[in-house]
């Protein structure tokens, strides 16, 4: 095992690690396996809400390029700003009104998954492809559809009730080429989430 021979530990290039969300983990075994796997180039990391922020903050991944979390996202400002991730995957963001990450440079990240309130946060002109659900609670209007000058093709999944969403588009992403509207029932909202998906080409 890698605590034994470090050469194992050298090797690993993709790591998953995923506790019960009630449940307790020892954070000190969680700082000694990432100090025995420092050519890591993908990690998702699943973890109680309760986060000792320090163990990430102070990590340091070179050749890290795919990150997948459910940490909330103000514990992930350093990390993120310490490391050129190309695909992101972010579920919960917390509680702020506005998302922790705005101002982190992201300009080399190429697919990003993330809350839809963060999209606009996140997201950059490189970025070729993105992904991103809303509740009820966050029309689109709210948090708004990406501008970005590249933005070559774009589908948009809404609700029966949402009667401009082309305007909104056609305000926000000016430039689209290529647009798909998938229209939803309303009283679904309460069970499936509404996925946006875009390509820059």
């Amino acid at each position: 095992n890698a605590s034994c021979n470090a050469a194992v530990g050298d090797i690993v290039e993709d790591l998953t690690i995923a506790f019960l969300t009630h449940s307790g983990y020892p954070a000190h075994l969680l700082r000694r396996c990432f100090q025995l796997t420092p050519n890591l180039e993908s990690l998702t990391l699943d973890l109680p809400p309760r986060f000792p922020e320090v163990i990430l903050s102070s990590l340091i991944l070179p050749n890290l390029r795919v990150f997948s979390t459910n940490l909330p996202h103000a514990t992930l400002v350093r990390f993120l700003s310490n490391h050129r991730i190309a695909t992101l995957v972010l579920r919960s963001c917390g509680r702020a009104s506005v998302c922790a990450l705005k101002g982190v440079d992201f300009s080399h990240l190429a697919e990003l998954e993330c809350p839809f309130r963060c999209l606009d946060v996140i997201i950059t002109k490189h970025t070729t492809r993105a992904r991103s659900c809303r509740t009820r609670s966050m029309p689109v209007a709210a948090s708004g559809i990406p501008v970005s000058p590249s933005l070559y093709s774009l589908v948009v999944e809404y609700y029966s009730h949402e009667h401009d969403v082309l305007k909104r588009i056609a305000a926000l992403s000016p430039h689209v080429r290529k647009l798909t509207l998938i229209e939803k029932a309303y009283a679904e909202v309460g069970q499936i989430h509404e996925f946006l998906q875009i390509t820059n080409l």
